[in-house]
């Protein structure tokens, strides 16, 4: 029986989230899992490198992904990273054909922007109805993650936040993804943008990291060093 010895609490409603490092077992699994990507295997042509970190680090957390927020979950594998291997990551960029070794600190690095605490909202839209919404969970982003148009991925995460929606004689809580487009095609446009403008409110997390090298300026995202999860020590 997997033990949990650190505590994590959440950006979103500050709930408290047990979570392990990482053992030999997972790494291997993780090893095994890259390669499998790296060498075009058929089993895994459509996996990311998000899921492959979800195969073996929901293992390592005692919150299912139907009830983890994703965006906990982009913190948690970086503080079981932290854990398992240190708090710093080493990666490398390179400018004008020099390479520079540099580190990004999971500790000093990682900045939360928006309204910290905050796991719903109420938006009243043009048509008097009163629609919930939260941040979307860890299966939910599974669904979004292979949209390339950021209008489109934009348009279906909103619609993925839909909780519930209250009038004056009834609330209704969607059931699953169509109910929920089909309550969102019918709105009108000046809605779309309050949701937009509500969910951008919600707690995420900022991981990038700016420097200058040769006063160039160099970005680097957390999910650009995300490869750099694999250790051997």
């Amino acid at each position: 029986m997997l033990k949990y010895p650190y505590t994590y609490k959440s950006i979103v409603n500050d709930k408290k989230i047990n979570y392990d490092s990482m053992k030999i077992k997972h790494q291997k699994k993780l090893i095994e899992l890259s390669e499998n990507i790296k060498s075009n295997n058929s089993q895994y042509d459509d996996m990311l490198f998000i899921d492959l970190l979800k195969k073996v680090c929901l293992d390592l957390i005692d919150v299912s992904e139907d009830e983890l927020y994703y965006v906990d979950f982009e913190y948690l594998i970086f503080l079981i990273r932290g854990k398992s291997y240190g708090e710093e990551i080493e990666y490398i960029k390179t400018s004008n054909g020099t390479s520079y070794n540099m580190i990004f600190s999971i500790d000093k690095d990682f900045k939360i922007e928006g309204e910290k605490g905050l796991s719903s909202q109420e938006i009243t839209l043009s048509n008097k109805e009163v629609v919930e919404i939260s941040p979307i969970f860890l299966n939910e982003m599974e669904n979004l993650q292979k949209i390339n148009n950021n209008d489109l991925l934009n348009y279906s995460t909103i619609t993925y936040s839909l909780r519930k929606v209250k009038n004056d004689n009834e609330v209704k809580t969607f059931s699953d993804y169509e109910e929920k487009a089909n309550y969102i095609n019918e709105l009108e446009l000046s809605d779309l943008k309050k949701l937009k403008e509500a969910y951008n409110k919600f707690p995420k997390i900022n991981g990038k990291k700016i420097e200058y090298i040769n006063n160039i300026k160099v970005e680097t995202n957390f999910l650009d060093i995300m490869s750099n999860f694999f250790v051997i020590v």
